[in-house]
């Protein structure tokens, strides 16, 4: 009899469940082609939520009343599920008896069990831990993030029971154990493996206490190898036209889902670890600008730049808004818009108001950069609600950020600009943050998993400081220095670039743009055009009377009060310009510098830039600011105070100065 296509049918196992005891031996049960779930169920919504793997077992047949040979039989899937998230695979385990439960165990063997490990369980490691601490000796490496155990218990028996662990996490140190060996006790030292898993113990392992000897319990863990033990065949579209005779073919990919899983990559880049969280530096003084508006929900105002909280004010009529630190614009004490430090971006959530709008505010440049981290870790003795920590250096506002790890799930805490710390979620936590001490208090909306750590990130940007507006009216020059310092007033005279050109007693040149230092003889011309060096022309000899220099100490050490002005000392007539105060105790803006001055034709300016610091902040004093004068005809000296209320000393004073003697002329 031949065998036609009418003959061949599939039928259906004993059992088309998804029990242990599903699949099982052939029923006489066909299959029927086309009936709806004649195999497999409706998908539940619960199934499409949470994801499941349905196994049903079928035979395929020649349904022939003879014996008949039916010669290349096979079986294949031909059309792919609409349903983007189902999947479907055929695999066979070459058993007419098995059940479901053989054919899980084959899926999941895509590892085996392989030599023994070399440590063992420590204690008992309970069902539902999704930990386990293996004991091993210290020159044993650890285990990685990845590999796969095999733990099983009473192998061989019939109350055996096993478990395939995945490695998610390692941690390890090394403990000293006193255990009996000879009939004494003697230390040994072995490491303590925690080992992190996947998925959460199915039962209860029985392990043992350290020994001498290393001795294993009732459970022993294996190490595995891959093994692959089922082949799987399914259907993928191809990606492009198949051509008669070719080799090769397409396809989409050659990968199926076996099992479903709610984990999925996510790259990430450019991220560093502490976060990136970009904090704010004041940069320059207030700034007004008017602009007329009819406002409107969404209605926006452009500051120009970035600002600082709780500087903005917008006036408009007899209506003033102002920012409450919080990113919020308030009228009257309510909120009416938002605010957006780092951009300057106003937004109003009101309409009905027009007119001319005042905008004043103090500007703020952003501030980037690796952000500074503090972790508490949480133990089973230090878990609670309530933690505290001082951070340094001192976050800048706006950028400090908490997490927490609760019941697996992490949650997260933001500084608000004005020191409330608000959760992402409410109900999940709060706390309060000093920026002036840097102290900070966070409660916890449920305990902390222990093993996790209470994260702390923010900005601090106290590698930034603000930079004082100067205008660079002379960005080049050329410079020469003759060789006797201590040069009188009026006395200098040479040629440049075929330009006559003499000192006029008070620091500056005529004929050209240029200075002179009287004490230390270098002379700088500021030229329109810069030219090389060889191009230039300076008619050389240059002459210049030099003054005899003498010096005299002032010792002991003088405290002055508080005073916008104070008279220091006088020393009796001296020659301009040639007065130099050492060691000058200089007090401004809460920072003490210890400055060289110079007379400059009756003013004292500091000499070099000098810069201190304080409570994280750097002050500095730039080279050029006067500190005092000095009035060369009496010698009196006057240090003129910087703040209200601060105060100067000079300790050790050493006075350099000139006594002119006339006459004495030196040519370069």
């Amino acid at each position: 009899m031949a065998i036609t296509k009418d003959v061949i049918k599939v039928m259906a196992s004993e059992s088309l469940t998804d029990f242990d005891d599903g699949g099982g031996m052939m029923s006489g049960n066909e299959i029927v082609s086309g009936n709806v779930n004649n195999l497999f169920p409706d998908i539940s919504p619960l199934d499409r939520a949470l994801g499941r793997v349905s196994l049903r077992k079928a035979y395929a047949i020649a349904m022939t009343d003879d014996n008949d040979t039916y010669q290349g039989c096979h079986i294949i899937l031909s059309d792919p599920p609409d349903d983007p998230r189902v999947s479907v695979s055929i695999f066979t385990t070459n058993d007419h008896f098995d059940h479901r439960e053989d054919a899980r165990d084959r899926i999941e063997s895509y590892v085996v069990q392989g030599v023994k490990y070399s440590g063992y369980l420590y204690g008992n490691q309970l069902e539902g831990s999704r930990a386990i601490q293996i004991v091993q000796r210290e020159t044993v490496a650890l285990p990685r993030v990845g590999d796969v155990l095999f733990l099983i218990q009473n192998a061989g028996l019939s109350n055996e029971i096993s478990q395939y662990v995945r490695i998610t996490g390692v941690t390890g140190e090394v403990r000293t154990f006193s255990v009996l060996s000879g009939g004494s006790y003697v230390d040994i030292k072995r490491r303590v493996v925690t080992i992190e898993i996947g998925d959460a113990l199915r039962s209860t392992f029985n392990g043992a206490e350290p020994s001498y000897a290393d001795i294993q319990g009732a459970a022993v863990p294996y190490n595995t190898m891959v093994a692959d033990a089922a082949k799987y065949y399914g259907v993928k579209p191809v990606v492009e036209e198949i051509v008669a005779g070719s080799f090769t073919v397409r396809a989409e990919t050659i990968f199926n889902h076996l099992v479903p899983s709610a984990q999925a990559e996510s790259p990430v880049i450019d991220i560093t670890a502490g976060g990136s969280v970009s904090g704010t530096k004041t940069s320059g003084t207030t700034v007004s600008f008017s602009t007329s508006l009819t406002v409107t929900t969404g209605t926006k105002i452009y500051c120009g730049t970035g600002l600082v909280r709780g500087t903005l004010v917008i006036t408009s009529g007899s209506s003033t808004w102002s920012d409450d630190k919080r990113g919020n614009l308030t009228r009257a004490g309510v909120i009416e818009g938002t605010v957006e430090y780092g951009t300057g971006i106003v937004t109003f959530q009101i309409s009905g108001v027009s007119g001319t709008f005042s905008v004043s505010y103090t500007p703020a440049a952003p501030t980037s950069g690796i952000n500074r981290t503090h972790g508490i870790y949480v133990t089973l003795a230090s878990r609670a609600y309530n933690y505290t920590a001082t951070l340094d250096p001192i976050p800048e506002p706006g950028t400090l950020i908490v997490d927490y790890m609760a019941q697996g799930n992490w949650y997260r805490l933001i500084e608000n600009g004005a020191g409330e710390l608000l959760p992402l979620i409410s109900g999940t936590g709060s706390g309060i943050f000093n920026p002036e001490t840097g102290s900070c208090i966070v409660t916890c909306g449920a305990l902390p998993d222990v093993g996790s750590v209470i994260l702390y990130s923010w900005s601090a940007s106290v590698e930034y400081q603000e930079a004082v507006t100067t205008t660079l009216t002379n960005p080049f020059y050329h410079e020469f220095v003759l060789p006797a310092p201590y040069i009188e007033a009026g006395s200098v005279s040479f040629t440049y670039d075929g330009i006559a050109v003499t000192d006029n007693g008070s620091g500056g040149l005529n004929g050209v743009t240029g200075s002179i230092d009287y004490q230390t003889g270098v002379v700088k011309i500021y030229p329109s055009t810069l030219k090389a060096t060889a191009e230039v022309d300076i008619d050389l000899p240059v002459s210049y009377d030099a003054i005899e220099t003498g010096t005299a100490k002032v010792t002991g050490s003088e405290a002055v009060s508080a005073g916008p002005t104070n008279t220091l000392f006088t020393l009796g007539a001296i020659t301009p310009n040639t007065l130099v105060i050492e060691g000058l105790l200089y007090t401004k803006d809460g920072g003490s510098f210890t400055v060289t001055a110079r007379d400059y034709s009756g003013t004292l300016k500091s000499v070099g830039n000098v810069c201190v610091t304080v409570a994280t902040k750097k002050i500095c004093l730039k080279e050029g600011t006067t500190v005092g004068t000095v009035a060369p005809a009496t010698g009196e000296v006057v240090i003129h105070g910087a703040l209200e209320d601060s105060n100067f000393s000079v300790s050790e004073k050493v006075v350099s100065y000139g006594a002119f003697t006339g006459g004495l002329v030196r040519a370069l």
